[in-house]
């Protein structure tokens, strides 16, 4: 009776190790599988990660190439832009040589009017004197030929009546050449201003062209 007790005992003992044993081994399946699945988790954070940092260096191989073109565009750009420079530089300085000699011009053309003014100027005096004296001479019934060209003519009238009519034929013309010139002076005087004004915009504008060469001399 003791002997089945204590192999019920024996018994109840080793189901007892062997249910421990099962639980433990159970518990390390679980830990195993745990482990397992977090080494999975990781593996594939890692993957993702992975993957993430290749897309991103195909981003930044694609932003290099496109800088790289992008540099070599600057590049050309700039070698045309000093070429153009060079160009328009010249075409300035041959652009300036023609608003000098146009200056030049212009400057000659103030002095002829110049002169030209001045000249009408006396001849519009002298006519005036002439006028003043043909009409003095109609006042006083002067006989004497006078200053103008047709002394001969006047000898020849007779007749008083005849002779006034040649008096005011004589300052009927002296005031139209008188008019004409005063049209003609007018004229120069309008052409001297407007000359003058053009010889001022050409000086205004060879200046600021000047300055743009210093520019571009000291950009390039």
């Amino acid at each position: 009776m003791k002997d089945m007790e204590e192999m019920k005992e024996s018994h109840d003992e080793d189901l007892e190790k062997d249910e421990t044993s099962q639980n433990c081994l159970e518990r390390d399946v679980e830990q195993v599988v745990k482990r397992l699945g977090m080494a999975h988790d990781e593996i594939q954070r890692l993957t993702d990660e992975l993957q993430g940092k290749e897309k991103e260096q195909s981003k930044l191989d694609s932003a290099l190439k496109k800088a790289q073109l992008e540099i070599e565009e600057l590049k050309e750009n700039l070698t045309k832009l000093r070429e153009n420079d060079a160009v328009d530089l010249k075409k300035a300085k041959e652009h300036n040589q023609r608003l000098d000699e146009e200056i030049l011009a212009l400057r000659n053309r103030v002095r002829t009017l110049d002169s030209e003014k001045k000249v009408f100027g006396e001849v519009i005096e002298r006519l005036k004197g002439d006028i003043c004296e043909s009409q003095e001479n109609k006042q006083l019934g002067n006989h004497s030929p006078g200053k103008t060209v047709h002394a001969e003519q006047k000898a020849q009238y007779s007749s008083s009546g005849e002779k006034l009519k040649y008096q005011q034929q004589e300052e009927l013309q002296l005031h139209q050449n008188l008019h004409r010139l005063q049209i003609l002076c007018n004229s120069a005087e309008k052409e001297l201003r407007y000359e003058r004004g053009k010889n001022l915009d050409l000086k205004q504008h060879n200046s600021l062209l000047q300055e743009e060469n210093m520019k571009h001399l000291v950009q390039c």
